[in-house]
């Protein structure tokens, strides 16, 4: 699936695999060397036990943010990077956590790890309840497919070139 624009995201196309499956990180090194691309953003998801809980968590570049993915900030900073967590304003509440606090995630391959929670996020549809940097999800997500690209134009193109050039490496 090609869509435009989400409101959930910067992005100009976001290209989305079908369901939980993804798509292999070759279809966004082939949309990142089309002519009128700024940036690709890859986003993953994997299942994770955080806290009590077994939710989805999310993993994006530190880069993406602001980029890509558009994240309204509740509390604390809306970075990314080993050994911390940004967490949705509902997750948070839930885990009876806040900015500072620790908690436990296991993701499918490792062992636990005790993340800072570094920031707090208004509930977004694109990232979830947890989000991650992608060298703790290349660690530990059972897959390393991507779920999602977030693909940001260059000044002056036109998205309609973006969109065919997504949709052909996707059924390439």
């Amino acid at each position: 699936n090609v869509v435009r624009h989400a409101r959930a995201s910067r992005a100009d196309v976001i290209v989305q695999g079908g369901g939980f499956q993804g798509f292999p990180a070759a279809v966004a090194d082939v949309i990142a060397g089309t002519d009128g691309v700024a940036a690709v953003d890859r986003v993953r998801t994997d299942q994770a036990q955080l806290g009590e809980q077994t939710t989805l968590v999310t993993a994006v570049a530190p880069e993406a943010i602001g980029r890509g993915v558009r994240l309204v900030a509740v509390d604390g900073e809306m970075q990314v990077g080993p050994g911390s967590v940004l967490l949705s304003q509902s997750q948070a509440e839930t885990s009876g956590v806040t900015v500072g606090d620790r908690i436990a995630l296991r993701l499918a391959r490792g062992g636990p790890s005790d993340l800072e929670v570094v920031g707090v996020y208004q509930d977004s549809q694109l990232v979830g309840p947890a989000l991650l940097d992608l060298d703790t999800a290349a660690a530990g997500f059972a897959s390393r497919t991507d779920t999602a690209l977030l693909v940001t134009a260059q000044d002056g193109t036109d998205t309609a070139s973006l969109v065919a050039a997504a949709e052909a490496a996707t059924v390439a």
